[in-house]
């Protein structure tokens, strides 16, 4: 792990306004297969949202739980996991739907 880390925060141009989402398979080291760069799948909870106290008293919501279902391309990020690999998924901090930006402004939204 430190191998990979290294070599992706080692790089002279590290691009700005991106993470890496980094997912390591549930195996001992020596059954990693290999390291793919991935595509992010998605995650889809059979209960998405639980409401629940902390010890104080305060009410938090509890994103998860249920049953997992995935989707996503055969480079998911899911996928190479579930086959043993490392993933690594290179992510942009902008998540504006930019395409939308003008339909939207034309809804005339106001209060």
């Amino acid at each position: 792990m430190r191998v990979i880390l290294g070599k992706i925060l080692g790089q002279e141009a590290f691009p700005e306004d991106t993470l890496f989402n980094v997912n390591l398979p549930g195996v001992p080291p020596d059954e990693v297969r290999g390291v793919k760069v991935t595509s992010l799948g998605r995650r889809r909870y059979s209960d998405a949202i639980t409401r629940a106290n902390d010890p104080s008293g305060r009410e938090y919501f509890w994103i998860g739980g249920g049953a997992v279902s995935w989707r996503g391309p055969e480079d998911s990020d899911f996928q190479a996991v579930q086959d043993g690999y490392v993933s690594v998924t290179p992510l942009h901090l902008d998540l504006t739907n930019y395409k939308l930006l003008e339909e939207i402004r034309a809804w005339e939204l106001a209060l």
